[in-house]
């Protein structure tokens, strides 16, 4: 069975649980303390998707480093990551955060230039929804969720949870399925959807509280 490599590159605020989510993934632990990402983290994991082995490698990419780059440094950046192979890209949020909604609108602009020139699959992601707060700030948040998913960067859409695990295998897996289909495109038109398998268990999609899958 050969392996192929799919990239997966997380961008988003600092502090909305980016390394979380990946830890979740890699190691299904979660920690209430991390470490703040400096730069860039490399990290892998292998899956199992329609049966054949596939190499996720899943880069991190610093809120607090990435907001004082410049722009075309960001798109400099992504552009490498995303010159070879199958990418998908996730932009994380916090769902209790109004102002991490920012960096959203931040990315999801520079994205906009990166799939003109590559297929790459972007997921939207609103983590630590079992943190959910309904505030003031709610009809707000789900106005930017609805405008974000009209944004032509944004191809799919996500709730999660690192601290409980909720959607995190999903999320993560259905950003490589889709972004595998997306980029395969023109020549797999007709393809059967794709049964996934993580370490031979199947996965299944929950309900949570009152995190929703969109």
């Amino acid at each position: 069975m050969n392996t192929n490599i799919h990239k997966i590159i997380l961008v988003g605020g600092h502090q909305v649980g980016k390394s979380a989510l990946i830890n979740r993934f890699i190691s299904e632990e979660f920690s209430v303390t991390y470490t703040k990402t400096i730069g860039i983290e490399f990290q892998t994991k292998c899956i199992t998707l329609d049966g054949s082995a596939i190499k996720c490698q899943i880069w991190d990419l610093s809120g607090h480093y990435m907001d004082m780059c410049p722009r075309y440094f960001m798109i400099q950046m992504l552009r490498s990551l995303c010159s070879k192979g199958h990418v998908g890209i996730m932009v994380v949020y916090d769902v209790n955060d109004v102002s991490s909604l920012d960096s959203v609108d931040h990315y999801l602009d520079i994205l906009c230039d990166i799939k003109k020139e590559f297929k790459v699959c972007v997921m939207l992601v609103g983590n630590k929804c079992d943190e959910r707060e309904y505030t003031s700030d709610e009809d707000f948040r789900e106005e930017s969720v609805q405008k974000y998913l009209k944004h032509p960067s944004c191809d799919i859409c996500m709730e999660t949870c690192a601290k409980y695990g909720y959607n995190v295998e999903q999320a993560f897996i259905s950003l490589v399925a889709t972004s595998r289909e997306t980029s395969d495109s023109l020549n797999n038109s007709n393809k059967s959807p794709s049964t996934v398998k993580i370490a031979s268990r199947r996965i299944k999609i929950d309900s949570f509280d009152g995190c929703n899958l969109q």
